[in-house]
């Protein structure tokens, strides 16, 4: 079995070939096309048809990522499965929690001002943050898999209730065709859907969700309009968001880009972060560990998980 690896760094190639004695293991080829034409399975973050066009017994496309957004699937070959990536769920799901904690609470604001020596405490600058508390409050699950069921463990445990949604209705998950009707009752919506889903999101969902309610979005950034997410944040139509994923990225290493045609940033009811949400040693260690476990599967023909429909 031939496995190419590109753009995507093995985490221990000693151990890959450990478990995997009689792999060929080519780690980023000159020419992916040529690396590509006699390989079994490719690990990568991205895919285009001329990079495929002379594959033979491609079997496995395995994305270093939870998205396969950069995978063109229209040059996939008839045989072969695409499969996204886990680990990284525990790791997203903190990060939720901590967003659905810092957002009414203003954790920035307090923060930012308390460097200047203002507190808040006393007469007509009194804040009152009403009730934080996670406890009885109501989560929309806006995406019902792996990184939506570990959100829901975590926030089970403080006492708030979930409604789950997702594209097939399962295990008791409402069909995303009820998306407005639960975001009414929500007091938070957690976004993370892939970019299939995109404008799932826009300003009929988001004056459901109603100007006491908070989005965290850890999916990708299209799946909630940009302009109806600025303008409801701005004129407080919603009471905030927690963000990690964008509309915009940097194209090449160390530049600089906003990630955003509109200023976020100047809005005090966002809490902004570059899509690290799912970064972490730990979430690095599970990730390559599915990886290297769905190689095992497809060397020894058994069926492979994770696999994108």
């Amino acid at each position: 079995m031939k496995v190419v690896f590109a753009g995507y760094a093995p985490l221990d190639l000693a151990e890959l070939r450990r478990r995997l004695p009689d792999a060929d293991v080519v780690v980023a080829p000159d020419d992916l096309g040529e690396a590509l034409a006699d390989a079994d399975a490719v690990v990568c973050y991205r895919l285009t048809a001329d990079e495929t066009r002379r594959v033979r017994r491609l079997r496995l496309v395995q994305t270093g990522s939870a998205g396969a957004d950069g995978v063109d699937r229209d040059a996939l070959p008839d045989d072969a499965v695409l499969c996204n990536v886990r680990g990284h769920e525990r790791s997203m799901a903190e990060w939720v929690l901590m967003a659905m904690l810092a957002l009414p609470r203003q954790v920035l604001r307090f923060d930012r001002d308390l460097r200047e020596g203002r507190w808040y405490r006393v007469g007509d600058e009194r804040v009152d943050l009403g009730e934080p508390e996670l406890e009885g409050k109501t989560i929309a699950l806006v995406g019902y898999g792996q990184i939506g069921r570990a959100v829901e463990q975590l926030v089970v445990a403080l006492d708030a209730q979930t409604i789950p949604l997702s594209r097939r209705a399962r295990d008791g998950a409402w069909p995303l065709e009820r998306l407005a009707e639960a975001l009414k009752r929500a007091d938070f919506a957690v976004a993370s859907l892939p970019g299939s889903a995109a404008g799932l999101i826009g300003e009929r969902e988001l004056d459901a969700l109603g100007p006491t309610g908070y989005l965290v979005n850890v999916g990708r950034g299209q799946v909630v309009d940009e302009d109806a997410l600025y303008t409801a944040l701005r004129e407080r139509r919603i009471a905030g968001a927690a963000i990690d994923v964008w509309y915009r990225y940097p194209t090449t290493e160390g530049e600089t880009a906003m990630p955003s045609r509109h200023p976020f940033h100047e809005l005090e009811n966002v809490l902004m972060s570059p899509h690290v949400s799912g970064r972490s040693r730990r979430a690095a260690r599970r990730r390559w560990e599915f990886i290297v476990a769905q190689l095992e599967r497809l060397a020894r023909g058994e069926p492979l998980e994770n696999v994108i429909g």
